[in-house]
């Protein structure tokens, strides 16, 4: 799988690269993207964060949102990490 993220104003994009001959997209989820932040797969999970500060968990396979937090006030740019 390769999970495209287009920014603030688009779409993150799930697809499957093993999609012969073309490859096929899994989800879309028209959240906001994030322009800065790295995302990270851990397990079945799929995490991100915008420029706004507010994190999310997404379900890898769905796209479904398990969770969003705000994770500060004012403007931060986190990328999660996975220890």
């Amino acid at each position: 799988r390769l999970f495209a993220v287009s920014g603030p104003a688009g779409a993150t994009l799930a697809i499957d690269l093993s999609a012969a001959p073309t490859p096929k997209i899994l989800w879309e989820s028209k959240k906001t993207g994030p322009f800065v932040p790295s995302a990270i797969v851990v397990g079945e999970h799929y995490f991100f964060s915008n420029d706004q500060a507010t994190a999310y968990c997404m379900d890898l396979k769905t796209g479904e949102e398990k969770w969003r937090e705000r994770l500060g006030s004012g403007r931060m740019r986190p990328s999660p990490v996975a220890t």
